[in-house]
């Protein structure tokens, strides 16, 4: 009797052992399988993310960003005066420069020379943009004030060669080096300015701290961001079902297909070296650049300063909202720039 109750209770506790080794054998598998289904959902966030921001050729910006979903679409009006602008500027068939990058890529721009004209601006897109759209209501007004223009197309985008974009990173040094190509189909003697929009004008911002030419002596900034992470993380919680902490890992591919990742250099870090004198500008119903990172920027900036923030304009649309109010701004710029006894005119 007493060992038939010693032999089921061993038969029990074996029965229960067994139990306990399955339990954790499921368990273990159930977190292993947890564990990679979290993992490879990460991965695929992330490399979602950086096909978005920073692959020329993605499914994902189709995918998430439809232009007639994108926010701050442009209304029709808007989008009309757009079409009709590339289409004149089109039939100009203005002459097509290109240029090597220091990495190696062949790079295009376009040449809208001024007769008898007075300056050279360098004009440079947003993320994603053309150089024929970005500059649609300030092009005229530019070109029939004497200044001769360059349309630059930057890397990664319409007939400029790259496979990424680095949200200014690597544009930067585009910048620099357009200004150097200046000199062999532009008059040297006029001052250069450069004129950014969106991603452009954090372009232009970051290139204000490389050692540019001395012919360089202002700088428009229109709507751009403070770095490249902060506008990454700010499109990923304000655009897109993704956690913001996406954004670091989408910094391992963009490293390690750049040498860069995007907290690698900012435009606050570049503004506090400037010594370029830079008129920022920012629509205040802007909601895909917030108009507080120009009014950052601006605060940062150690250069000869102004800002204009124009009421209503969303992205990128300050000129066509506010004309009077930008070519004032503008205006002020090249006075103070061109003026014989200005420091800056010299020594920029």
């Amino acid at each position: 009797m007493v060992l038939s109750i010693v032999y089921d209770f061993i038969s029990v506790c074996e029965i229960f052992w067994s139990e306990c080794v399955n339990f954790m054998k499921k368990k273990h598998k159930i977190l292993r399988t947890m564990l990679v289904s979290a993992t490879s959902a990460w991965l695929l966030s992330t490399q979602s993310l950086f096909s978005l921001a920073s692959r020329r050729k993605s499914w994902v910006y189709h995918a998430w960003y439809p232009h007639k979903t994108r926010p701050n679409a442009s209304p029709d009006a808007v989008e009309n005066l757009v079409s009709a602008y590339q289409a004149r500027i089109h039939a100009l068939r203005l002459d097509k420069i290109f240029m090597r990058s220091r990495d190696g890529l062949t790079l295009a721009a376009h040449w809208y020379p001024a007769e008898n004209a007075r300056r050279t601006i360098v004009l440079v897109h947003g993320w994603r943009s053309r150089w024929d759209r970005d500059f649609a209501g300030i092009t005229d007004y530019l070109h029939d004030g004497g200044a001769n223009l360059l349309f630059i197309e930057q890397r990664a985008h319409g007939e400029s060669e790259g496979k990424y974009i680095a949200f200014g990173l690597l544009e930067r040094f585009d910048v620099e080096d357009w200004v150097k190509k200046l000199k062999t189909f532009s008059d040297p003697k006029l001052p250069v300015y450069l004129f950014g929009v969106s991603m452009g004008a954090s372009t232009v911002l970051m290139a204000s701290a490389l050692s540019l030419a001395s012919c360089v002596r202002g700088i428009v900034a229109d709507c751009g961001y403070t770095s490249p992470s902060a506008i990454i993380r700010n499109t990923i919680t304000h655009n897109t079902v993704l956690p913001a902490f996406t954004e670091t890992g989408a910094s391992l591919p963009m490293k390690l297909h750049t040498g860069f990742d995007y907290d690698a250099y900012s435009t606050l870090d570049a503004v506090r070296r400037s010594r370029i004198p830079t008129l920022f500008v920012h629509g205040d119903a802007d909601t895909f650049v917030p108009v507080s990172m120009t009014r950052q920027n601006y605060a940062a900036c150690a250069a000869p300063k102004d800002l204009l923030i124009v009421h209503g304009a969303r992205h990128a649309l300050s000129y066509l909202v506010d004309p009077a109010a930008y070519q004032q701004k503008v205006e002020a710029l090249f006075s103070r720039c061109e003026k014989p006894e200005s420091f800056y005119a010299h020594n920029p």
